[in-house]
């Protein structure tokens, strides 16, 4: 999986983009992220893309990708 992080993390935050109704099917292909970072956010950290704002971490092998309307932030509970 290590070769494949930076794949998988835009891959995840795509998916989140599609769930939330900003991008569908259809222009995956066509989205370019890569102006955000593809390194490991192991404590979460907030993003820009558009007018949405991200909050991405990584625990371990899971990869998690957030977004909403204005910046959010991660309850200490899910820290760990």
């Amino acid at each position: 999986m290590a070769d494949n992080r930076a794949l998988i993390r835009q891959w995840v935050r795509k998916e989140a983009l599609v769930k939330r109704g900003e991008l569908t099917l259809a222009g995956l292909r066509e989205l370019d992220l890569s102006a955000l970072p593809l390194d490991e956010p192991y404590a979460p950290r907030p993003l820009r893309w558009k007018d949405c704002h991200l909050l991405e971490w990584a625990a371990g092998d899971v990869l998690v990708t957030v977004i909403a309307d204005r910046p959010a932030r991660l309850s200490a509970a899910f820290v760990g």
